[in-house]
């Protein structure tokens, strides 16, 4: 898939992990959408992608080409270029985690309701 450096799965926890090329157009949704249409289902989704250079804060929005990147809970530090990060919507954690972790999520379900809005957590 153009735009896709490597991919690694683990399929005992349906957790894909996608290093996409710097400069990447590709949204979570459509990496999401290519492996439903495989027949498996995404239990996590692991990014590592150039947001740019920025400080990771709670609830700072990145906007990029493909998308709305919002910070959740992050440890403040700076980051520049590459940046493995896990994306915390729901249909892209497992529901046991995506109920889990709901209430801690309240605050940006706003964001998240939004198609090309994603909530990050740096890993």
């Amino acid at each position: 898939m153009a735009g896709v450096e490597s991919v690694s799965t683990d399929l005992n926890t349906n957790t894909f992990t996608v290093n996409l090329k710097k400069n990447s157009s590709l949204s979570p949704n459509s990496l999401k959408e290519s492996v439903e249409k495989t027949g498996f289902f995404i239990g996590s989704m692991v990014l590592t992608m150039d947001l740019g250079s920025v400080e990771t804060k709670d609830n700072l929005k990145v906007k990029k080409e493909n998308g709305t990147y919002v910070f959740v809970n992050p440890t403040d530090k700076f980051i520049n270029g590459l940046v493995k990060v896990k994306v915390l919507n729901d249909g892209f954690v497992t529901k046991k985690e995506y109920k889990k972790s709901e209430k801690s999520l309240v605050k940006y379900l706003g964001f998240s309701s939004h198609d090309k809005t994603y909530l990050i957590k740096v890993i």
